[in-house]
């Protein structure tokens, strides 16, 4: 009986240490992300759709096709539920939506937004408010907590 108790918990204790490194890990995904509110047809602030983008290079997303277009490219991490980062792909930005949604090195949302359950596995809702941005020369990224 002991033994047959002993067996049991292997795969349970062996389920748990699954789960705690797949927690621990942190997912990427390249991106195209639509920037404006849901409800007002991707118009405003905030993130108004994100879809994975398959491609084994960051170069060649420019902004170039599309002026004062809400449509960019950013490379997306996730670690469990702590946090949703999307580092956005400068040069894939319009200077004038660059001006309207990251002004001051300021993010806002300003409707909630939740990915698809399909997307990096999980369901992550980005909840309104003011995200400050990290600008660098090639990235311009924003974390959201999500916990």
């Amino acid at each position: 009986m002991k033994q047959m108790i002993q067996q049991q918990e292997e795969p349970i204790k062996a389920r748990k240490r699954k789960n705690r490194l797949k927690e621990d890990s942190i997912n990427q995904v390249f991106a195209e992300v639509i920037l404006g509110r849901p409800s007002a047809k991707c118009k405003h602030l905030g993130i108004c759709k994100i879809t994975s983008v398959h491609t084994t290079r960051l170069n060649g997303f420019s902004s170039d096709s599309c002026n004062n277009c809400n449509k960019v490219y950013a490379l997306i991490s996730a670690k469990g539920k702590a946090f949703f980062e999307v580092a956005f792909l400068k040069s894939s930005i319009d200077k004038n939506v660059l001006d309207q949604h990251f002004k001051d090195a300021i993010f806002k949302v300003e409707e909630s937004y939740t990915t698809d359950k399909a997307f990096m596995d999980t369901a992550v809702t980005i909840k309104t408010g003011i995200y400050t941005a990290t600008i660098t020369e090639t990235f311009i990224t924003v974390r959201f907590d999500i916990h």
